[in-house]
């Protein structure tokens, strides 16, 4: 189930014309472990608004734009 929903969501969000990413950082509440979560937001041709989870996972190492640039490029060629 996971990988057909993970190809679907794959396909939408390569169909998009245009899209704008977010991503997060937190802390777990014992502040032992870090995790990282890349989402995607568009308008399909019938003017929805769609939202993807794209990945979520632990995050080890200082939260740099170089760390979060390797593993944005990372979550992008998992879906190429």
């Amino acid at each position: 189930m996971h990988n057909k929903m993970k190809a679907s969501v794959g396909k939408e969000v390569l169909a998009a014309k245009k899209m704008s990413f977010t991503t997060d950082t937190w802390m777990e509440s014992n502040m032992t472990k870090a995790f990282i979560g890349l989402s995607a937001h568009w308008i399909d041709g019938d003017w929805n608004r769609k939202f993807a989870v794209l990945n979520c996972e632990q995050f080890s190492g200082r939260h740099t734009g170089e760390l979060l640039g390797v593993y944005w490029q990372s979550v992008f060629s998992e879906m190429m």
